[in-house]
This record gives structure tokens, sequence and C-alpha cells, in this order.
């Protein structure tokens, strides 16, 4: 029986021995994307109220068994990852192939314990949101766990690219960890204390010139997005390249704040013009 290859992070793509599966639009892409990713056996009823939460659970009911047969029409050969019953659906582990948001987990959720290799395919399997493009009007629920699933994996994603930066700055690798931090600021912009880092990696690898138009960007993203100034620790970053002090080994990295509360913040400061001081403590 064939296998499904199945990509979540980014636009989904579901594909059977090289072929990519037409999934369409509506809530049949939605489901699969659900299914995998929970790797879990969930009650019909369940699935029903998540994606069609406004319709008596009858019809609900009804609209579940379609979007079942679709997704089995599309798999075509590789339907049989589909585990359906009665009452539970889910999807057989043994026929879906390696899959992006595995590893990614594997390759963040590291404990004390760094792998680099692990944190590498980490970084590489994120490409980009999670189930980009997917969206369920009126549903919810499915759009509550849609956003904390895409604020999970965009942390994850910044822990394992930023323990690479650390690891590759640890041992004097200052173009490498540089890397890292621009690979964590194309998806997040506006996480200063990355940009801090990528000043300091800069100005270690002898890259003084740049380090000081990386603190010009900062500020000028800082002013346009939030209407805000760096950090005090950032501007005396800069004043210490400038005047080619010695400087630390290491800044620190992303912080675990979750994007919805800089998101959040984001739209606080635009509405209401806040000080700096509560912008420092929302970023």
């Amino acid at each position: 029986m064939p296998v499904v290859q199945a990509r979540l992070l980014g636009v989904p793509v579901f594909e059977v021995d090289g072929r990519t599966l037409p999934t369409g639009g509506g809530r049949v892409p939605a489901l699969l994307g659900y299914l995998v990713a929970s790797r879990q056996v969930h009650a019909r009823e369940r699935l029903a109220s998540l994606l069609w939460p406004d319709v008596p659970e009858r019809n609900a009911l009804a609209s579940l068994r379609t979007a079942l047969y679709d997704a089995r029409r599309i798999l075509g050969p590789a339907s049989d990852l589909l585990f359906v019953e009665r009452t539970r659906v889910g999807v057989r582990a043994e026929f879906l192939g390696a899959l992006d948001l595995a590893k990614l987990e594997a390759g963040a959720l590291d404990g004390e314990r760094f792998d680099a290799a692990s944190a590498e395919a980490a970084v590489a399997a994120y490409g980009g949101e999670f189930l980009e493009g997917i969206s369920v009007p009126d549903a919810p629920e499915y759009d509550d766990w849609l956003f904390v699933e895409r604020d999970r994996c965009h942390n994850l994603f910044l822990h394992a690219a930023w323990r690479l930066g650390r690891d590759h700055a640890a041992n004097g690798r200052y173009e490498q960890a540089a890397g890292f931090a621009r690979r964590v600021l194309a998806v997040d912009p506006l996480r200063e204390e990355v940009h801090r880092a990528l000043m300091l990696f800069l100005a270690k690898s002898g890259q003084r010139a740049a380090a000081i138009a990386q603190y010009q960007a900062c500020a000028a993203l800082l002013e346009r997005e939030l209407g805000i100034e760096p950090l005090g620790s950032t501007t005396d970053l800069l004043e210490r390249i400038k005047a080619n002090e010695p400087l630390a080994e290491s800044e620190d990295g992303p912080t675990p704040v979750a994007r919805a509360a800089i998101d959040r913040a984001r739209h606080a400061l635009r509405r209401a013009s806040l000080p700096a001081p509560l912008a420092e403590q929302a970023g």
C-alpha cells in the first residue's frame, strides 16, 4: 500500500508516489490537516462539531461523511491512511511517511540535551506557517486550535534555530551564528533580542559596519511597526561596537513569548501609543 508524504508546515501538501494530490478547497484539506497533525483517533461527533458547529448534529455528521468520502477519493490508492469506523476516525501511522511537523517537534523539544543534527532537521522542516492558507469559516474552535498550533510551531522553530545559533557562537563560528539569527528574523522580524544578537555576531566576526547597519535597520523597524526606540541594552551594544570595546561572548536570544502576546502588544501600541517601558515588557 502506498505511503502518504505529508507536509503541514507551509501550504499543506500530500503526495503519493511523488504525485501531489489535489486536495482542493473547503473543509477537506482542513480535515486532513487536523487528522494528520493530531495523529490521534477522534469520535465522529467531535469532528463534526469542530468543523460544522452551527448546524444540527445530524447534518454535521452527514457533512463529515461527505468530507471523508472526498478525502478517501483524493487519496486514491493510499486511502487506507484514513482509519474510518462507524464512530471513530483517525489516521494509520504505518501509511504516513516522515512528517515535517514531527521533525520540527523532535529537533526542538530536546530538553537540556542538544543534538545539532536534529535541530538542523527541525529548522529545515519549517517551510512556513502551519497549515498556511487553511481556514474554516464559522468554526471558531477549529480556528482556535489552528492559532495555537501555528504559534507553537513558530516558537519551536525559534527555539531550534536559536540553539543552533548559540552553538555556533559558543564555538567561535560567528558567521554561521549570524546566519541562524537572520533565519529567525526572517520569520519574526520584531524580535529585538535577535537583532541585538546579530549585531554581536557580526561585530565578533569583524563586520563592524554591518553590525552598525543592523542596529539602524532594527531601530527603523521598531519605529515603523511599534512606534518605539530600541532598548537601552541594544543601544549600549551599538556604542560598544562603535568604540571597538570588548564584547560579551553571547547575547540572549528569543524569549519564550508567544507570538500572540507580541501581536496583541503591537496592536495596542498602534491604538493607544503606549510608552516604551510597557512595550519593553510586552516584547
